[in-house]
């Protein structure tokens, strides 16, 4: 799996998104991303707390759309900030978005 800077994935939690995202049928040109964790902690090591942590504009695909061409399950993304809407499924909480308004894949 690629790190991208200042982002956390618990052990267990992708695993337990794609379990939550079939309970879910996405249409369409739609992706179903979860969105990795913020930074719980600056450089300097210094604890922020909650209510200054910025959600990261990345994540991994965990449901597409039967017009879906350029991702994949599991696919690391780059989406806008203000992009796509948040989705409680489960225990996850995932963000429904339109391929087209994916920035990039990191390969």
């Amino acid at each position: 799996m690629t790190e991208i800077e200042g982002t956390y994935k618990p052990e267990g939690a992708y695993e337990q998104a794609l379990m939550d995202a079939g309970r879910f049928s996405v249409f369409g040109d739609r992706v179903l991303i979860l969105r990795d964790r913020s930074a719980d902690r600056t450089d300097g090591g210094i604890l922020l707390p909650d209510e200054s942590r910025v959600p990261p504009d990345t994540g991994r695909v965990v449901g597409k759309g039967t017009d879906t061409h350029r991702v994949g399950l599991g696919d690391r993304v780059i989406f806008g900030h203000y992009t796509g809407t948040e989705l409680p499924l489960g225990k996850s909480i995932l963000v429904l978005v339109v391929e087209d308004d994916l920035l990039g894949k990191v390969i």
